[in-house]
């Protein structure tokens, strides 16, 4: 008797488990996704995990960038520092950074992924994806453009397509190189630049694209 007086009560002892279970599920479920959101909504801001107004003397020393190659060594305003070597790398191939060639801090201007592709189909993708993603979280008023053009440089004889957002402070523009036959056995080049405004209408994005 004793035995079957006790199975409802295990049963209910088993009911409350699961409850529980299924409640702190839902509450880590919960808590995730709001995490991701938001670490996903400030994706915009990032190259590689590096941000405008970054020190990049928090990443590397400062003899390591005094031997990395200048891309604008002949600016008396900015230097733009090949990093690729210097930084750990999971998405882009070629990294820079600029920063102002009076600055002992090294403060981050400007960030320039670059990564080639062998099917422009993905590249398009990407700037896709990076679009829709803009529009909907740069609140800030925003001057969007959507160029199809070709290019001058630095690769000459291919298609670019660009979509590029300016807002008060920075600009972000992704880019796709259409290559007019294989380079390197690529097809295609895919850029993102996220920018200091400033910079950007010095030596970055709105003036190297065109």
């Amino acid at each position: 008797m004793k035995t079957i007086t006790s199975l409802p009560q295990n049963q209910d002892g088993m009911k409350y488990a699961k409850g529980l279970i299924k409640n702190l599920l839902i509450f880590l479920f919960s808590f995730l996704l709001f995490y991701l959101k938001s670490a996903f909504a400030d994706r915009h801001h990032y190259v590689e995990g590096l941000k405008i107004g970054d020190s990049l003397l928090d990443y590397h020393s400062e003899a390591e960038l005094s031997k990395v190659e200048d891309w604008l060594s002949f600016s008396d305003r900015y230097s733009l520092l090949d990093i690729s070597q210097i930084t750990k790398r999971h998405y882009f191939g070629d990294l820079n950074a600029a920063v102002k060639k009076d600055d002992p801090n090294f403060i981050i201007q400007g960030l320039q992924g670059i990564r080639p592709l062998t099917n422009i189909s993905e590249c398009e993708e990407e700037i896709r994806l990076y679009d829709k993603f803009w529009q909907a979280e740069i609140k800030e008023d925003n001057n969007r453009e959507e160029i199809n053009m070709r290019a001058t440089r630095p690769i000459q004889e291919a298609d670019l397509h660009i979509i590029q957002f300016t807002t008060s402070s920075e600009v972000y523009s992704v880019s796709c190189w259409k290559l007019d036959e294989k380079w390197n056995g690529f097809e295609s080049i895919y850029m993102l630049n996220i920018e200091n405004l400033e910079f950007s209408e010095y030596g970055g994005a709105k003036i190297y694209l065109y």
